[in-house]
C-alpha cells in the first residue's frame, strides 16, 4: 500500500468517527427536521456531520472531488471522488432507532477502492480497501455460507413509489428465505451481510452515497453486489442486489422471473 493510500484510509477513519460523535451528541434530542424537494427528511445533524467530513477532506486533499448527500457534487480532480453519506438512516435517527451510520467511500478513476462505514450507536467501524479484505473494529470479517432457505433477507423499497416493481419479487422472496427485515439503511444492511449476520439485501431506490462504502466492504468480505439483472456493480445504480455470494444466482433467477421485460439499463 502506498503512503498516499494509508493517509486516505486514516482520513476516512477520522472523518467517520468525528461525524459519528456529532450524530451521537444529538441522538435522542429534539432537533430541526425539514423535508427536501424529493420528499426525504434532513436534520441539522445530517448537515453538521457532512460539513465536518468535507472540511477534513478539503484540509488534506483540497483538489479532490466530493459527492455528498446534502451538498451534492463538489467538482475537483476527476480521478478522486469522495462519496459521502453523513447519516444513512435519517428516519431511524429521528425516531430514536439506533440503526444509522456514516458512510465514506473513495472512487479512484471510476472504481471504488476504499469504503468506511461507522455505526456510532454500536461503535462499530467497518473498513475495506480494494483487494485487502474487510474488517470490523480491526478484525477480519467474511460473509456467511448459508443457503437461500436459511437466509435473512434485508429489503429496501419505497413501495408507494415503486409499486409492483418491488412488490412482486418481495412476495416471492419472502417464501424462499428464513426471515425478512427492512432496516431503512443501506449501510447497516450491507455491513450486516459483510459480517455474516444476514445473507441478502435488495434495494430499488438507492443513491451512490447510500451504497458506495458498504458495497466495497461487502465485496471484500466475499460477497457479491450487482444490478438486479446481474450487471456489474457501480455506485450509480438505483437498484441493487447484494448477497453472501452463495445465493446470488438463485436470487437473480427470482428477480428475472418477476421482471422478465426489464433491461439492465432500467434496473
Amino acid at each position: 500500500m502506498s503512503g498516499g493510500a494509508i493517509k486516505m484510509k486514516e482520513l476516512a477513519f477520522l472523518a467517520a468517527k468525528d461525524a459519528g460523535r456529532i450524530l451521537m451528541k444529538n441522538f435522542g434530542k429534539k432537533g430541526k427536521v425539514r423535508m427536501k424537494l424529493e420528499g426525504e427528511l434532513v436534520t441539522d445533524s445530517d448537515v453538521k456531520s457532512e460539513e465536518r467530513i468535507i472540511d477534513l477532506i478539503r484540509e488534506k486533499y483540497p483538489d479532490h472531488s466530493i459527492l455528498a448527500e446534502e451538498h451534492g457534487f463538489l467538482k475537483g480532480n476527476p480521478d478522486y471522488t469522495w462519496i459521502i453519506d453523513p447519516m444513512d438512516g435519517t428516519h431511524n435517527f429521528i425516531n430514536k432507532l439506533p440503526l444509522f451510520g456514516v458512510s465514506i467511500a473513495l472512487e479512484h478513476k471510476k472504481e471504488v477502492v476504499l469504503g468506511v462505514v461507522y455505526l456510532p450507536c454500536f461503535d462499530d467501524l467497518y473498513v475495506a480497501e480494494k483487494g485487502k479484505g474487510a474488517y470490523l473494529n480491526g478484525a477480519r470479517i467474511t460473509v456467511s455460507k448459508k443457503t437461500l432457505k436459511e437466509s435473512l433477507l434485508l429489503y429496501e423499497s419505497q413501495f408507494r413509489k415503486t409499486g409492483k416493481l418491488a412488490m412482486m419479487p418481495f412476495s416471492v422472496l419472502t417464501s424462499s428465505v428464513s426471515a425478512v427485515r427492512i432496516f431503512g439503511s443501506a449501510s447497516v444492511s450491507l455491513t450486516l451481510i459483510a459480517s455474516g449476520k444476514a445473507e441478502a439485501y435488495i434495494t430499488y431506490n438507492c443513491k451512490p452515497v447510500d451504497i458506495a462504502g458498504g458495497s466495497v466492504i461487502l465485496e471484500e468480505a466475499g460477497g457479491i453486489v450487482t444490478g438486479l439483472k446481474g450487471t456489474s456493480w457501480n455506485p450509480y445504480m438505483e437498484k441493487v442486489v447484494a448477497t453472501n455470494g452463495k445465493i446470488h444466482e438463485e436470487v437473480l433467477k427470482i428477480l428475472r422471473r418477476t421482471h422478465p421485460k426489464s433491461s439492465d439499463r432500467e434496473i
